[in-house]
């Protein structure tokens, strides 16, 4: 910003945009703006007093880092886990897919794995939209006649409820040490594209009303207990995933699973 006057012993007042009070002594002469315009993240020019990180106030600059929530997720942190940081990507695993050598049968701790579902909860670091759910058989599979479902849920800590789930299929699951990809399915009323978001915990289901087993990572103990909660066991003798369940049961494993949009 550049004021240029003639200044003959005479005060010069000017409104300035962009700007903070400019103030100068010319001779026996005054100069002095009122700033007016945006406002940056080390306040209005001149006048860093007023810095702010409310971002309905913020019209230009660039934040710091140091000054962003601890919740802000930044490039290269490893708290992106699995999830690409490319926001159009078109496939996003629940967790790293470098880990998954396990076993894991939805009836562990000597549970008959017939009719109920395991839970692998995750979260997202920002929106994304998908289409398509994907679960990956690790050795025993459902054989003709049962039918495997998988489901969307969401989480508030003690309830799920299905958001959004693929159509009843007897050829899911139904070989071992494959991958299934499958699209939401509009039967029952349920979105066919659906949008995730961040700050809301996620989980997506496997089913099926035969013994599977799927691939995943095994769990201690100690980390099962954790909140947030990475994986749970549907309770047995179910025809299909709930709609809505709050009887988790533990489990010492959690299934790779990945979202996709198509």
């Amino acid at each position: 910003m550049t004021i240029t006057a003639t200044v003959v012993s005479q005060p010069i007042t000017a409104a300035v945009s962009g700007g903070g009070t400019i103030a100068a002594n010319v001779g026996s002469s005054t100069v002095s703006a009122a700033a007016s315009g945006g406002v940056g993240p080390q306040g209005p020019a001149g006048n860093p007093a007023a810095a702010t990180t409310d971002a309905s106030e913020l019209t230009s600059g660039t934040l710091p880092d140091a000054r962003l929530s601890a919740n802000v997720v930044m490039t290269g942190d490893t708290r992106l886990l699995a999830f690409d940081r490319d926001r159009s990507a078109a496939r996003y695993d629940i967790y790293n897919r470098g880990f998954t050598s396990a076993n894991i049968p939805p009836g562990a701790g000597g549970i008959a794995g017939v009719g109920r579902g395991i839970l692998s909860f995750f979260s997202v670091p920002h929106n994304i939209t998908i289409t398509s759910l994907v679960g990956v058989t690790f050795s025993a599979a459902q054989t003709a006649g049962a039918f495997g479902r998988m489901g969307l849920y969401s989480f508030d800590g003690t309830t799920v409820t299905l958001l959004a789930r693929t159509a009843a299929d007897e050829t899911l699951f139904n070989s071992g040490s494959t991958v299934f990809t499958r699209s939401l399915s509009p039967e029952g009323g349920y979105p066919e594209i659906i949008t995730l978001t961040p700050n809301v915990r996620y989980a997506l289901g496997l089913f099926s009303t035969q013994y599977v087993s799927y691939l995943g990572r095994n769990l201690s103990v100690v980390v099962s207990a954790l909140e947030p909660r990475m994986s749970a066991l549907l309770e047995s003798g179910l025809t299909d995933l709930p709609e809505s369940a709050s009887t988790l049961l533990s489990s010492l494993g959690q299934p790779y699973g990945a979202l996709v949009n198509t």
